[in-house]
Formats: C-alpha cells, sequence, structure tokens
C-alpha cells in the first residue's frame, strides 16, 4: 500500500464534517467528536480526555458503536488522550484560539480513528510519543487538520526502527478457528446422517473432540487448528445406511466424497492436498432455533402473535430477544453451539389462566415440552446441550429462513440524505438479488430475500456522488454502521461485513404465506402462486385436526388482507389404498378445508376445492412400489393455488 493509499484509507483521521452556526446572542463551543476503531469495525469503551495542562478539562468513553463527543472552550489549547487496554495510547492536539468575532460561532468537528495493537510490530510504536494530530481554526469557519505534520507523523510511524540484538523468536501458537458441515448420502434426497458421531484427530490421531450431526446433518467444532488437525471420522448411528458419503461445508460447497458404502466409519483426510479443515472454516457460524409457544385451552390451541420471547444462558442471562410473527413463530439466530439454553416469555404476554397450558412446538408443529417453571416473571423452557432430540426438532436451516434489510444512506453527514438513489444487491458472484431506491430521507428497504451472509450494496449509477467524499450507512435505528471513502468517478460496491449485516437484516422463517398475509406483500413474480402444505389428516378420517386449521388460518389471513386474492385447493392422497377410495377421500378432504375457510366470513366465490387422489404423485411411490412412511407422507398434502390479481 503507498503512502497515499494509506493516508487516505488507514490513517488521515478523515475530517467527516465541519459546521457553524451563527448565534447572535448566546455564545456558543467547540463540539469535538468522532468515531473509534479496530480494523473496520466499531471499537467501544474508548477513555477520551481532554487536558489543559496538567488538569483535566472535560472527559468521555466511547459508546458501542465507537461514538464519543466532547464539548470545548475557544481560546484554550487541548491535548485530547485516547486510551484503551491493549492498544497504542494516541492524544491529537487543539490550538483552540478562535477570533472575537466568531466566538458566537457553534462549531462541530468530527473525525474517525483507527488506533493499532500494542504488539502490532509492522508499526514504530514509539511514534504515538507524539500527537497524531494537531487541529487549529482556519479563520474562516472550521477547524482543520495540519495535513503536512500527519504526512510526516504517518512516514514515522511505518519507519520500524533497526535493531542489532538478537531477539529469540517468539513461538506464535496456531490459530484456532469454528468449523462446520454436513454429511449427507450422495443419493437422490441427499439423506442427511442424522445423529452419526463425529470425531477430529490430531496428528498423533488422538482424539481432539467429539459431537454428534444434528437431523441435517449438521455438525461443528470450536478451537480447531488446521495444521494440528489430520482427519474427521464420521460414525454413521444407523450401520445400515450405506450409501457413497458427501461432505458440504456451511456454504453447500462440496469438500469431501467418499465412494465407501461398507464400512461403519468414514475417514476424511486434512492434508495439503484435500485443505478440509480449511473449507469448513466459518467463524461465524451460528444455528438457528425456531418454534411456537401456544396456549392451550378447552382441547385448542391459540397462537401468541407479536409477543416477546427470550433466549437466555444457563445463568438466565438475555442472549436475544425477539417477537413472534403474526402466525406465531419466533427465530433465534444469536445461540452459540453446543450451548445449555432457556427459551422464556412473559406471564403477562402468555395469556394463562387456571384452565388452559403454555406448549412450546417447533415450527413444524411438532410438540417439544410444557413449560418448566415460572421465574422472575417468565414462564421458561430449559434444554440442555445433550437434549439431542428437543434441540433437534427446534433446529431450522438458513434454507428455510427469508430476511428483510433496511438502512439508511447519507453523504458526509445526515444533512445529505442520499434521495431516490437506485441500490442493487448483489450475491457473493455479483449477480442481482434485488433492486430498492431510496426515499426522501434516504431510506432503503430489502424485503423477502433469501438468507445469506455474502452480499454487495452497489449504487446503480455514481452521478449522484460526485459531490461527497465519503458514505455513511445506518442502520435503522439511526445507529452508524459504517464509512465509507468514495472516489469521483468510481463505482461505489460495499461488501456487507457480518457484524454489519447482523445490525440491518431482520430474520424470519420463511413462510409464502407470511408475505401474502402482510397488508403491503411484496408482489409476487407470477400471477399463479402454488403453495404446498403437508396437512395431516386421521387414518381414512376427514375431519380437520388443529394443526391443519393453523395452517389454514394462514390462508384466511392472507385471503383477509388481500380482497382481490383468489384460492384453488387441491387434496392429494398418498398410494395406499384403491384409486377409487382414495379420490373419494381426498374430495372429502378438499370440501373440508373449504367449509372452515368460508365458515370465517371469505366469500365462497373466492374459494375453489378439488379432491385428486392419487393421480398427482410426488415421486416415485405408486400402486406396488415400495416406499417408506417419509415418501408416502410427501404424497399427502393440500396444494393451494394463489390467483392474485
Amino acid at each position: 500500500m503507498n503512502l497515499r493509499t494509506f493516508i487516505v484509507k488507514a490513517f488521515c483521521f478523515v475530517i467527516l464534517w465541519c459546521s457553524f452556526i451563527c448565534n447572535s446572542t448566546i455564545a456558543q463551543n467547540l463540539t469535538y467528536t468522532g468515531y473509534t476503531k479496530f480494523e473496520e469495525e466499531a471499537l467501544p469503551d474508548v477513555k477520551v480526555k481532554a487536558m489543559v495542562g496538567a488538569k483535566v478539562f472535560a472527559e468521555t468513553t466511547s459508546g458501542k458503536n465507537g461514538f464519543f463527543s466532547l464539548k470545548l472552550d475557544y481560546n484554550l489549547n487541548y491535548s485530547i488522550y485516547f486510551e484503551k487496554e491493549n492498544y497504542a495510547v494516541m492524544h491529537a492536539d487543539i490550538n483552540g484560539t478562535i477570533p472575537e468575532d466568531k466566538t458566537n460561532y457553534k462549531i462541530k468537528y468530527e473525525i474517525t480513528i483507527p488506533f493499532y495493537h500494542i504488539r502490532n510490530q509492522t508499526i514504530n510504536q514509539k511514534t504515538f510519543e507524539k500527537p497524531f494530530s494537531k487541529i487549529y481554526f482556519d479563520g474562516k469557519s472550521k477547524f482543520v487538520d495540519n495535513t503536512e505534520y500527519i504526512k510526516d507523523f504517518l512516514v514515522q510511524l511505518k519507519n520500524i526502527p533497526e535493531t542489532k540484538s538478537f531477539v529469540t523468536p517468539t513461538i506464535v501458537a496456531e490459530k484456532k478457528h469454528h468449523i462446520a458441515g454436513k454429511v449427507v448420502c450422495d443419493n437422490e434426497s441427499k439423506t442427511p446422517f442424522n445423529l452419526a458421531k463425529v470425531v477430529l484427530l490430531d496428528t498423533n490421531n488422538k482424539e481432539i473432540s467429539t459431537t454428534l450431526t444434528n437431523r441435517f446433518g449438521v455438525f461443528s467444532f470450536s478451537n480447531v487448528g488446521i495444521k494440528s488437525t489430520s482427519k474427521v471420522m464420521v460414525y454413521p448411528a444407523d450401520n445400515s445406511l450405506m450409501c457413497k458419503v458427501l461432505m458440504y461445508n456451511i456454504n453447500r460447497e462440496k469438500v469431501a466424497f467418499l465412494n465407501n458404502i461398507e464400512k461403519q466409519n468414514l475417514q476424511f483426510l486434512n492434508n495439503d492436498e484435500s485443505k478440509l479443515i480449511e473449507h469448513l472454516i466459518d467463524d461465524t457460524y451460528i444455528p438457528f432455533l425456531a418454534g411456537k409457544i401456544m396456549v392451550e385451552e378447552k382441547g385448542e390451541n391459540v397462537l401468541l402473535a407479536d409477543k416477546n420471547v427470550y433466549l437466555l444462558s444457563d445463568k438466565n442471562e438475555i442472549i436475544e430477544t425477539t417477537q413472534t410473527n403474526m402466525f406465531g413463530n419466533f427465530l433465534f439466530s444469536k445461540l452459540p453451539p453446543d450451548k445449555n439454553f432457556i427459551i422464556a416469555i412473559d406471564e403477562a404476554e402468555s395469556g394463562l389462566n387456571d384452565n388452559s397450558h403454555l406448549h412450546l412446538y417447533s415450527y413444524k408443529d411438532v410438540e417439544i415440552n410444557k413449560k418448566d417453571t415460572l421465574q422472575k416473571g417468565k414462564f421458561l423452557f430449559k434444554f440442555l446441550s445433550n437434549e439431542v432430540k428437543s434441540y433437534n426438532e427446534l433446529l431450522i436451516e438458513d434454507i428455510n429462513i427469508k430476511m428483510d434489510l433496511k438502512g439508511k444512506m447519507v453523504g458526509d453527514n445526515e444533512n445529505n440524505p442520499l434521495r431516490n438513489l437506485k441500490i442493487l444487491l448483489l450475491d457473493n458472484n455479483y449477480k442481482v438479488v434485488d433492486t430498492a431506491t431510496t426515499n426522501s430521507k434516504g431510506d432503503f428497504t430489502f424485503r423477502y430475500l433469501p438468507y445469506s451472509k455474502n452480499l454487495v450494496l452497489r449504487f446503480a449509477d455514481t452521478t449522484d456522488m460526485i459531490n461527497y467524499s465519503s458514505i455513511i450507512i445506518y442502520d435503522p435505528n439511526g445507529k452508524v454502521v459504517k464509512y465509507l471513502s468514495v472516489k469521483r468517478g468510481q463505482r461505489f460496491d460495499y461488501k456487507l461485513l457480518p457484524g454489519d449485516l447482523n445490525k440491518m437484516n431482520d430474520l424470519y422463517i420463511d413462510d409464502p404465506w407470511l408475505n401474502l398475509a402482510s397488508k403491503d406483500p411484496k408482489k409476487p413474480t407470477t400471477n399463479n402462486l402454488v403453495i404446498i402444505e403437508n396437512i395431516y389428516f386421521e387414518f381414512n378420517q376427514a375431519m380437520l385436526l388443529p394443526a391443519a386449521k393453523q395452517t389454514l388460518d394462514k390462508a384466511i389471513l392472507a385471503l383477509k388482507n388481500n380482497p382481490t386474492m383468489k384460492i384453488e385447493i387441491s387434496a392429494h392422497s398418498d398410494s395406499k389404498g384403491s384409486d377409487d377410495y382414495n379420490l373419494k377421500l381426498s374430495e372429502k378432504r378438499a370440501q373440508a378445508a373449504l367449509e372452515y375457510i368460508t365458515s370465517k366470513n371469505i366469500e365462497s366465490k373466492r374459494i375453489s376445492a378439488r379432491g385428486y387422489g392419487e393421480t398427482k404423485l410426488l415421486n416415485k411411490c405408486g400402486n406396488k412400489v415400495e416406499c417408506t412412511e417419509e415418501e408416502h407422507a410427501k404424497n399427502r398434502r393440500l396444494e393451494f393455488n394463489i390467483i392474485v390479481k
């Protein structure tokens, strides 16, 4: 990196904006404010002190987002010190002298300060004994940096003094990573290895750690070294599961393949050729937990919509707070892997009485358990990391998650919102995922996106950027996410870092009914949308079960919120039993669904229903074909053809 680039990008202490407001009656002061960061991330809890000689004039601490602000009087000289443990102590000098006719001005000076670790050997740490910046009033309307001084400071910072003394080489410990992968059969349905034992071995073939795969075949380990790990061993829980085996990383990229059908243990080697551990690294991996809490009263389950749900550690510390959506579902995305945890809901929001009970279900309507205890006004559902079955049912894959991405963009400062600006959202292959246009305040929203950790924001047209040297991105709560330098005529691309993405996204369970039931739905790409639901009935029965009614309630809400929408219901069966019997049974089930919907004040002309029996199977499981119960279940379904005008 040349000196000019270094000055611009790394340590130039960019003046984000300086402004003044004249007030003829009240004398104002200098507001010295800024943003502390380390390696492009906010650095919180930095102690900031303004010294006048040996006395402290003002002091503060940078907040969680790295921001600080000090009020300083004019006509005093200051040394501003920035201190945080394990980082170089830095200071800036301010000559606060200002002409008498300017003392009624209110002046705001703002900077961005990158920090360096005290063990950083690529810089001359002694340089920080001098101020990194000298600031003075320009005689007109603002405070400015002495740019020549900064250039000289940066040259000295990079000038590392030679030493003739022998230094014993420091043994650097191997960097540890979090790894995560997925083991499946190489067959048509990619059958996952559920509850398979996975073992890491070191270079001496000694066990490092062991775990079990979840119901999706996913495993994860913390603190794994690339060089110190020799192999990953997999022991299938079902010894009869004989298949060619694939291993993927969390990004669904194939990292290993074994054509080893007959062995009960599978060896995946880690070496310079396979680079297995390197391909499995995902230091941001977090399992997703999803479910719903329902109140049972008089045999009926009532969903709790728009209620707070808490994810707690086993020490009752809040890890994450979320809200149930209109269908009662909740989603957690911040649980560290392999940790005990608690799911809780406020007693006041539960709606319980003496004749009702609280139940926790998976998002697929599998009952997990009833409430365990009441503690400090919250009903608790406790889980241990070895309660594999319950934990497994709560897990959800990221392919079943959608997200909204919201933020705000301004040029140089918040007084310059980027209005009517078309923004492209790109994937990691730079293909367009979606587009949005900022409103008059610079706000933008991308809705109902597939979940991804690899996204890029790009301006469709950079013409509007020629007057700005930087772009500031805010999250929906008005907190700064990122400061970005821009150059005239260059395309603006910003690859969202995981931490930045987490501040701007809103995650929820993928459910096509959720968008349709919204009062402001994102329009489907086609006028006809087919939703398939595996709605189960009692054997040989057409009576709707509670779970079936919950699914139909989604359709009812969508119809009520979208008066022009129509739905065609088709009922399908598996191939068990005679063709004629299955046709008649499916017609009864289709009619039961129609009657339930119209009983909720939906006009009958907006609903049609028909049974198809086993005439439209989704797989090979026809008459006299041997299939598993799971394969047959895929054919027992209701299909909803949504017609949107």
